[in-house]
């Protein structure tokens, strides 16, 4: 294909970086920025590499018209000149070309070509690498796919949209993307943009469509004028961490209604960027049964429904609304806490990243129940010769509470009970047979059943 020549079978060096990933967003605008660039020769494009302030030496500037390879390599200075000759005068208007060296962000160069003059900028800018940029890999060479590569059935009439640079290539092109570890989709889980710059491509019955594994998109229409549209799609369909799965990027032609008719366009320099962007997290806790909500009996946490998973969080903050100390684990497994108190507490777990970052985090509210105190005594109720109430029994637990709740809704308390009997005396007398009384034991975080007392006859 047009984008893989012989002087693109250079080693690509980002893959002896280790985690460093390759190729970044390409810099600069996609029309001709300024008509500067013009030299005293009208077929000369000269200008000068920087990173920042320094002069960007040994940087590869071509350019593909044509079936030919236009190159220069920049000198210390960051300087360099391209001579295209006698290409121009079947040149487009617009030409695209690429500043690339190993290890920077690929820039894509746009000029403009009138009666055999190109202008453009004179100054190109890069940068370094980021740990957000992923290889889109050339499936012809050992390099990334910055070349020129024009897709389409060459049916087309040479309209202002569609002088293009280079012969078609096909109406397909199917690439692999550079390897994708797990770290960087947690570090980076709004998913991965693909950036390239386009021209030619219209609207059609059947859209161009770039698809990056099961996910697919439109491609937008560019400029109508011929000149390169910078264009970004982006995905959330990204494989990590395993060898045996591919991410596969393929750009399509479209075509008519009846698919006899495809869409010519040329693109220039994909790129492969993770979003910095912090999209919405579906995250939750869950605590299990209510009926396990008890006091000092373990409750086990875990959180559920969560897409934070994907992202591969380095720790998980858990804190439970009762003065504990935050627990903080390594891992997603469930964890467990045991309430001393009664009450409502407010449960807060937060994901955090690597770098500490949170990633996403969810509260719950729980009611905190008295736990049964199992084997209460049943005791008795008497009638008194008063007529009052008597319940009395023996005390299974000491110290303990006792609450006596009469027919009436009067209730009855003894504190602390240390001694082996109990007795309540109900202050009215006017309860008749059959009445129901009722007594429990309880202190702060125990309860015992309620037990039923029956009302005997009056005397």
């Amino acid at each position: 294909m047009s984008v893989a020549t012989s002087t693109s079978q250079r080693s690509f060096k980002q893959f002896a970086l280790g985690s460093a990933l390759m190729l970044g967003f390409a810099l600069g605008a996609c029309a001709p920025a300024e008509e500067e660039g013009a030299s005293d020769t009208p077929s000369v494009y000269s200008g000068k590499a920087t990173t920042g302030s320094a002069p960007l030496s040994d940087a590869e500037v071509l350019f593909d018209i044509g079936g030919q390879s236009f190159r220069a390599v920049t000198d210390a200075a960051g300087t360099f000149s391209v001579d295209f000759g006698n290409i121009l005068g079947s040149a487009p208007p617009y030409i695209a070309g690429t500043l690339y060296k190993d290890g920077y962000l690929i820039q894509t160069i746009n000029l403009s070509n009138s009666n055999g003059r190109v202008r453009g900028s004179d100054l190109l800018t890069t940068g370094p690498l980021g740990s957000q940029d992923v290889a889109i890999l050339n499936p012809a060479s050992s390099g990334p796919l910055y070349r020129i590569t024009h897709l389409g059935d060459q049916n087309f009439t040479g309209s202002a949209n569609s002088q293009l640079q280079v012969s078609s290539s096909g109406t397909r092109i199917n690439v692999r993307l550079g390897p994708i570890s797990k770290a960087q989709v947690a570090q980076y889980p709004a998913g991965l943009c693909l950036v390239l710059d386009v021209r030619g491509l219209e609207n059609v019955a059947q859209p161009t469509r770039i698809t990056l594994n099961s996910q697919s998109q439109n491609m937008n229409a560019s400029a109508s004028d011929g000149s390169f549209s910078r264009q970004s799609y982006c995905f959330t369909d990204v494989y990590s961490g395993d060898a045996s799965r591919f991410n596969t990027l393929i750009i399509e032609s479209g075509n008519n209604s009846s698919g006899t008719d495809y869409d010519d366009f040329e693109f220039i320099n994909v790129t492969g960027s993770f979003s910095t962007a912090q999209p919405p997290r579906v995250f939750r806790i869950d605590a299990g049964d209510s009926s396990t909500w008890v006091a000092d009996q373990a409750v086990s946490f875990d959180t559920v429904d969560a897409t934070i998973y994907d992202s591969y969080p380095a720790q998980i903050d858990w804190s439970f609304g009762d003065d504990s100390p935050v627990l903080s684990v390594r891992n997603l497994d469930p964890v467990t806490h045991a309430y001393s108190k009664t009450g409502t507490f407010t449960v807060k777990a937060v994901a955090r990243d690597a770098s500490d970052q949170v990633l996403a985090q969810a509260t719950l509210n729980l009611q905190i129940q008295p736990k049964h105190i199992a084997g209460a005594s049943v005791g008795t109720i008497t009638r008194a010769s008063d007529n009052s109430l008597e319940i009395s029994g023996r005390t299974d637990f000491k110290p303990i509470n006792i609450r006596v709740t009469w027919p009436d809704g009067t209730v009855d308390e003894q504190y602390n009970v240390s001694t082996d009997t109990y007795t309540f005396k109900s202050a009215s007398t006017a309860y008749e047979a059959g009445q129901i009384s009722t007594l429990l034991y309880f202190n702060d975080t125990s309860l015992s059943p309620i037990r039923n007392y029956t009302a005997p006859a009056r005397r």
